[in-house]
């Protein structure tokens, strides 16, 4: 009978090779929660990490005070230890023929869910565009990758338009196919490591347990608690105006005609001024 297994994983395809993530899987009781970082040293020993955090942030550190394009930090959980992650998108203009979507460090199904979620309800469009996203970590289990969801489209998003995403601020939430950001476990534990890292902003799903909602809470509440700022949104588009330096710019009133059959691919297809988005109001 076997009652623990233990993994001790690494990829060397993910952005820090050297990390070992030490996992337990327990058939009958007790916690396995809990998880262990190692670093591999020089010399072929294993180290543990106190502060993955910092880790996985080491070269965003140095430019911390800096808004940053195409750039975001996302929250996550390792067992029961909150990280913050460094999210990487690029948006680059296409071949005529195909385009090419690469990413390293989330499952790529995920990010053609959020690539459709964006088209559909934020209107923002990537058909024509080569697409590179990495997470800055080793790779993230299945619940954690929707965890990133936020920061991966804020990233997209801050690429696409050129817009910076305030350095300020991290993310974490699920996002819905209805366009809508759902909430993850341990919120406050999340908060609480955002602002361990130093973030004076974080924006989240909304929490049910936090607060009872009214109507005109529904899209967006915040609050600020021991020095940071929880903002809690309810829809993506919402925080992707909230995420930016600017907020995203709106459609003009003059729809263009378009081919139902074929998505645009650059800001004179859509027939706008400065605009790619619409922002229902």
């Amino acid at each position: 009978m076997v009652d623990c297994v233990l993994y001790l994983e690494g990829s060397s395809e993910g952005g820090l090779h050297q990390i070992r993530i030490l996992r337990a899987n327990k058939n009958r009781f007790g916690s396995s929660d809990e998880v262990g970082v190692y670093e591999m040293s020089t010399v072929g020993r294993l180290q543990p990490v106190s502060d993955p955090s910092s880790l996985f942030l080491a070269h965003r550190n140095l430019m911390s005070q800096e808004d940053s394009e195409g750039c975001a930090v996302s929250v996550a959980l390792e067992g029961r230890r909150a990280v913050t992650l460094e999210v990487q998108a690029l948006v680059t203009m296409g071949s005529e023929k195909f385009s090419r979507k690469t990413v390293d460090g989330i499952p790529a199904a995920r990010l053609q869910l959020l690539l459709g979620v964006l088209q559909k309800r934020c209107r923002l469009y990537f058909s024509r565009q080569d697409i590179y996203v990495n997470v800055i970590a080793d790779r993230l289990d299945r619940r954690e990758a929707q965890a990133a969801d936020l920061a991966v489209a804020v990233a997209l998003v801050s690429s696409l338009t050129q817009i910076p995403v305030r350095a300020d601020t991290a993310f974490c939430g699920q996002v819905g196919l209805l366009g809508e950001l759902r909430t993850m476990v341990s919120l406050d534990k999340r908060v609480q490591e955002a602002k361990r890292m130093g973030f004076s902003r974080i924006i989240t799903a909304r929490d049910p347990s936090s607060h009872k909602a009214t109507k005109k809470q529904q899209k967006i509440h915040t609050t600020t608690s021991q020095g940071i700022e929880w903002i809690q949104c309810g829809s993506l588009l919402d925080a992707l105006n909230l995420a930016m330096v600017d907020p995203l710019p709106k459609r003009r009133k003059t729809k263009p005609t378009l081919d139902i059959l074929s998505s645009p691919g650059s800001i004179d297809d859509l027939g706008l001024d400065d605009a790619i988005v619409d922002d229902g109001r």
